[in-house]
């Protein structure tokens, strides 16, 4: 997955699939941003997108990410494409991380 659009539309079909499926749908996620890259942290409509399937993952997953350390990695992914990229303001997304990591 090379191209942002195609990580864009992943991102948008993997957020139907947290509540049922959290593990697929994170790991599915985290190869999608991991193969767009900074192409996909430069993309508007992805970023939004992004953020949204990270925090709600977040609030809906918090114990798993607590208690599984390659999930927790896994997020850390998604969020250091955005941050390696330039995109401070997806920082607050760390707070939320390091609440699940801390309860």
């Amino acid at each position: 997955m090379r191209t942002p659009k195609t990580a864009y539309f992943v991102i948008r079909t993997v957020t139907g699939a947290i509540s049922d499926h959290p593990s697929e749908a994170l790991s599915l996620a985290v190869r999608a941003v991991r193969g767009a890259g900074n192409s996909l942290a430069n993309d508007g409509l992805a970023v939004g997108d992004v953020r949204s399937f990270v925090l709600r993952y977040i609030r809906e997953h918090r114990s798993l990410l607590s208690s599984d350390l390659s999930a927790l990695s896994g997020m850390m992914d998604i969020v250091d494409v955005f941050v390696d990229a330039g995109r401070p303001q997806r920082i607050d997304v760390f707070t939320e991380l390091d609440r699940a990591h801390r309860e």
